[in-house]
């Protein structure tokens, strides 16, 4: 499957003073007035072939063509590995998910739709899927170290993959009829879905000097014929250092405990912690790395034969990579040379906005920038782009 497309992909959003959710065109820097459908009441985990994964609060998940409006349900987020209940009647704490340490959180179904799923790819074109190409669905879950789920369009539930990683998932990809898993220290899984009711996972092992914190992606590279990855690193910070600190933090607790119920701890203007209801933190982007994998041959991806991990390199040439929540995506600059070659088109892809210290500033979605890897310089994509919903790129009719 080739990651090189031959236009610029849309970034789906609203403009600053826009109620309405629209295609902009960062290559002609203008908004196209086509219709789309994007619920904003819903979020989206995954971007690919001009589909987008969406989840909502209650259990449904669905693929969705903003541009025709056309949906494929899936099976809904109660059929997923590690969601034990879904109690509507119980507000606040409608999710019940057992994480890896085995103990059950209650959550509230807005913290679920946001954290539960945080990515997703596709094997397919849901528009042109076959036979012999049929579409699959897999997905990087929360719970237990971010295990991976998949599914097809008319599947009763999720099948998960059992595995051995102590280190969690952080991108997915479909790559020569198998999909691949790089966890956070760069190691790489093939995903052999040949019998699906036992699916496997062979990992091609890799350890790197990398920042914990970092965002990864895997990539596959323009000519379909690579895997990379891509490393971006982020800064966080409160908003105001003197209102701020670690007591705060740990204050919070993501949900609570089944049969132990923990309140919500906020915290107070006067209690002389430090700490203060306008204390926010931020985050931003501060750079990219590349990486390429190295091996002797294609053994690799079936005994691991050859395989010898990951080698830096400084430059994608002529170029434009665009990632976010979307499977990643090389454009040419030498066919749009309105593009900025050599440099990384990103949008905000954290997950921050399920927290209630979040909402009051509405910070998520804000990190977005195009990255130039020769000077290492951030220039925004557009002054008049909004925040919410969260960007996200999409493919572009052809």
């Amino acid at each position: 499957m080739l990651r090189q497309s031959a236009a610029a992909p849309w970034l789906l959003c609203r403009a600053d003073g826009d109620k309405d959710t629209r295609c902009y065109d960062v290559a002609e820097q203008q908004f196209h007035d086509d219709h789309v459908d994007f619920p904003v009441d819903k979020t989206c985990r995954g971007s690919a072939f001009g589909w987008l994964f969406m989840v909502q609060q209650t259990p449904p998940v669905f693929l969705l063509n903003p541009l025709t409006g056309n949906q494929i349900p899936l099976p809904p987020l109660t059929t997923f590995p590690h969601v034990l209940a879904y109690r509507p009647e119980k507000p606040g704490r409608e999710y019940v998910l057992r994480y890896g340490s085995g103990k059950t959180y209650a959550h509230d179904k807005k913290y679920t739709e946001k954290k539960y799923i945080v990515r997703t790819a596709m094997s397919a074109d849901p528009d042109g899927s076959s036979k012999e190409e049929e579409l699959v669905v897999m997905a990087i879950c929360f719970c237990s170290n971010f295990s991976l789920a998949f599914c097809k369009p008319g599947d009763a539930k999720w099948t998960p993959i059992t595995h051995q990683a102590v280190i969690p998932f952080a991108d997915v990809a479909f790559w020569k009829g198998k999909f691949y898993a790089l966890d956070h220290n760069g190691g790489v899984y093939a995903c052999d879905l040949s019998n699906p009711d036992h699916p496997e996972l062979s990992l091609r092992d890799n350890e790197l000097d990398l920042v914990v914190s970092d965002t990864r992606y895997l990539v596959i590279s323009p000519d379909g014929d690579e895997l990379m990855m891509v490393t971006r690193h982020m800064c966080v910070s409160p908003e105001n250092d003197a209102l701020f600190d670690s007591k705060y933090a740990a204050k919070y607790n993501d949900g609570e405990e089944e049969k132990e119920a923990v309140d919500v701890v906020v915290d107070e203007p006067d209690d002389d912690d430090g700490a203060a209801t306008t204390s926010v933190v931020t985050y931003w982007t501060s750079k990219f790395r590349v990486f390429k994998l190295i091996a002797d041959d294609d053994n690799w991806i079936n005994d691991g034969r050859g395989w010898k991990g990951w080698d830096e390199v400084d430059s994608i040439g002529d170029f434009a990579l665009f990632v976010g929540f979307n499977s990643p995506t090389f454009v040419s600059t030498e066919e749009h040379p309105e593009l900025t070659a050599n440099s990384i088109y990103f949008t905000d892809d954290v997950t921050y906005d399920c927290y209630p210290w979040w909402n009051e500033k509405r910070y998520a979605g804000h990190d977005m920038g195009i990255y130039d890897l020769t000077t290492g310089t951030i220039q925004p994509l557009s002054a008049s782009i909004r925040n919410s919903p969260m960007p996200v790129w999409i493919s572009s009719p052809e």
